[in-house]
């Protein structure tokens, strides 16, 4: 995401946290299309409401678990994943 900040990445436990000026509702949308452009297929039915939201994406092997949900006038993201490599190729 463009206007992500405060990237976050712990190797142990393969999480990836981030924030974002936008609203959640925007955040879901945009990173629903993007992983979709990218090749990621859902993982079940996406639950998007006011308070929290959880996108699941499957790709291959490869398994995201995201959730996403407001903070201090924009988003908080917090994407939990399982099978990606994260060496650059």
């Amino acid at each position: 995401m463009k206007d992500a900040t405060e990237c976050e990445y712990k190797a142990l436990v393969e999480h990836l946290l981030f924030k974002s000026s936008r609203a959640a509702k925007s955040v879901c949308a945009e990173l629903a299309a993007n992983l979709k452009a990218h090749g990621w297929t859902n993982d079940g039915k996406d639950m998007i409401n006011q308070t929290s939201s959880i996108l699941k994406r499957k790709r291959g092997e490869a398994t995201l678990t995201i959730f996403v949900k407001p903070q201090d006038g924009g988003s908080e993201v917090k994407m939990l994943t399982k099978g990606l490599s994260w060496d650059e190729k």
